[in-house]
């Protein structure tokens, strides 16, 4: 009977060991997705800058008797916003990782073995363990991957102001 429980907590404990290793490859990927959301948007804003010309990006600022905030445009705000903010979101996903742990530390194994703790109690403490980290890794991932999705409908967003910029410059607004 012993046996057999012992050769189901290996197995629970090399599930939960592959699980936590899928959370780091998952992770690694969607951080690899917003550093080609950050060229993305910065490639829009580059485009939308180059498209508009010097001409045309006088339109970000406000003239006189029109509406503005710190001398920008409404449409230069607007679009500031959305751009800082969908790099900034982006930006976060890249190098703010929260607290993850993808698998037990060398000291958990050698304090149960320097306890000669029974074989079947260590598998509990570390699946214990596991399945908190597990936990707590899906809320950042989670967290990265709602980030990311904001991050790229904003860098959409964009384009909304930039045509509201060249529809202002082309009819000299």
């Amino acid at each position: 009977m012993a046996e057999k429980e012992a050769e189901y907590l290996r197995l629970a404990y090399s599930s939960s060991y592959d699980q936590l290793q899928s959370q780091k490859d998952d992770l690694r990927a969607i951080r690899g997705q917003a550093s080609l959301a950050i060229a993305f948007i910065t490639f829009l804003g580059t485009f939308g800058a180059t498209f508009l010309g010097s001409d045309g990006l006088r339109h970000l600022f406000a003239d006189d008797g029109e509406l503005h905030f710190l001398g920008l445009s409404v449409s230069g705000v607007v679009l500031l916003t959305v751009l800082a903010v969908s790099l900034a979101l982006s930006i976060l996903v890249v190098v703010r990782v929260g607290i993850c742990v993808f698998s037990l530390t060398s000291e958990t194994y050698l304090h149960f073995a320097e306890r000669e703790t029974e074989e079947m109690i260590a598998f509990r403490h570390f699946l214990s363990e596991m399945d908190k980290h597990f936990e707590n890794n899906e809320a950042v991932i989670s967290s990265a991957r709602v980030n990311l999705t904001l991050a790229l409908a904003l860098g959409w967003v964009q384009l909304f102001p930039w045509m509201l910029l060249w529809a202002e410059a082309r009819h000299g607004n």
